[in-house]
């Protein structure tokens, strides 16, 4: 097994992975997908969210680093694109898991920020005051994207209150 890892820079760039060989350079970008079972795709993150995407009936996997850049650039359905682009996945038999991030109990953001996904998703950018709801954002995103509801599992513990 080989781990893979990329140089996060909270953007919208994907990278599909059909094989990596010993000494390959480590990409610039925030996901990765692949449909080879000897590599594990990881990505790092402390408030942001990491999303793992799997679709059982193919094979394929992807990680996705996701903070509000990338939510707000679309990396979440843009990734689900290029699973089905790439590899012909169905959403409708992908799986999602949404790990630790902050929560909206703490990530306050600015009324410039908060105005900016009230444009892009409008009532559907879950906010109390200027309180992003990146997990919740996330949900909309895959349902939207085509992913079932009962396989989204999305109730991760905030990493700026829950330290533990």
């Amino acid at each position: 097994m080989q781990l893979v890892l990329l140089r996060q820079y909270h953007s919208v760039q994907i990278h599909c992975l059909d094989r990596i060989s010993f000494g390959d350079q480590i990409q610039r970008g925030d996901a990765l997908i692949t449909r080879v079972p000897q590599l594990l795709l990881a990505v790092q993150v402390a408030d942001c969210l990491p999303l793992l995407i799997a679709d059982e009936a193919s094979g394929v996997v992807a990680a996705i680093h996701a903070g509000w850049r990338g939510l707000l650039g679309g990396i979440v359905p843009k990734t689900l694109a290029r699973m089905h682009a790439q590899y012909n996945c169905n959403p409708r038999h992908c799986v999602a898991v949404v790990g630790p991030c902050i929560g909206p109990c703490c990530y306050q953001v600015s009324n410039e920020l908060a105005t900016a996904f009230e444009v892009a998703f409008g009532s559907r950018a879950p906010r109390a005051s200027n309180y992003l709801d990146l997990p919740a954002i996330c949900r909309w995103q895959l349902e939207a994207a085509g992913l079932q509801d009962n396989l989204i599992f999305s109730n991760p513990p905030c990493t700026s209150c829950q330290r533990d």
